[in-house]
C-alpha cells in the first residue's frame, strides 16, 4: 500500500512544481484558471443533451467496463499475484504447466522436460488386472532422448490426478509459496 501512495504524492509534487515553473516562465497565473475551469466542467456535466437512451446506456456500459478494468488492474498490481498467475509446478519429478478457461477451471495440464523445456511425449504400457500387472505411462523428451518419468495409470488418469493436485494447492493456498519461490529464483 505504501508504494501507490508514494507514487501519487510524487505525481502531485511534479504537477505542482511544473505549474509553478510554467507560471514563472510565462507569467500566466494558473490559479486564475481554476475557477473558470471548474465552472466549465460543472456546466458541461450538468447540461442537458439529446441522445437516444440506448446510446446513453451503451456509452455508460463501456465507461463502467473501463472503470472496472482499471480498478481490477490496480487491485491486482497492489495485492500481488493472483491464482491465475499459478500456471507451473513440479509434480512427480516433472514440470507441469497449464492454463485456465474463462470460468477459472484448470485447462490442459501437460509436462515438460526439466532440462530443455520441451513438451514431453508419452507412451502407455497397458496393464492386465488378471495377472496383477499395472498400467504405466512413460514420459520421454524427444529432444534429449531421455525418459523423464514413468507414472502409474493411464494418461487420462494421470492428467486428472495432476488437475486434482493443482486444485488442492489452489484451495489450501500453497500456490502462493510456489510463485514466491519462483520469483526468488528468477
Amino acid at each position: 500500500m505504501q508504494k501507490p501512495l508514494r507514487e501519487i504524492a510524487v505525481g502531485v509534487a511534479i504537477v505542482v512544481i511544473g505549474g509553478v515553473v510554467l507560471q514563472q516562465l510565462t507569467g500566466i497565473s494558473l490559479v486564475g484558471w481554476v475557477g473558470p475551469m471548474a465552472t466549465w466542467v460543472w456546466d458541461a456535466c450538468s447540461a442537458s443533451i439529446t441522445m437516444p437512451r440506448w446510446l446513453f446506456a451503451l456509452t455508460a456500459l463501456v465507461a463502467l467496463s473501463a472503470v472496472w478494468n482499471t480498478y481490477s488492474a490496480y487491485r491486482k498490481s497492489s495485492t500481488g499475484p493472483s491464482k491465475h498467475d499459478y500456471v507451473e509446478d513440479h509434480f512427480d519429478g516433472l514440470v507441469w504447466r497449464w492454463s485456465y478457461d474463462f470460468s477459472g477451471a484448470i485447462k490442459e495440464p501437460w509436462c515438460f522436460c526439466p532440462a530443455c523445456d520441451s513438451m514431453l511425449v508419452y507412451s502407455e504400457e497397458p496393464g492386465d488386472s488378471y495377472v496383477g500387472k499395472r498400467a504405466f505411462v512413460h514420459f520421454t523428451c524427444e529432444v534429449c532422448g531421455v525418459r523423464r518419468g514413468s507414472l502409474e495409470g493411464d494418461r487420462r488418469y494421470i492428467v486428472a490426478r495432476i488437475q486434482r493436485m493443482i486444485d488442492r494447492k489452489l484451495r489450501v493456498g500453497e500456490w502462493r509459496a510456489v510463485i514466491e519461490s519462483k520469483q526468488k529464483g528468477a
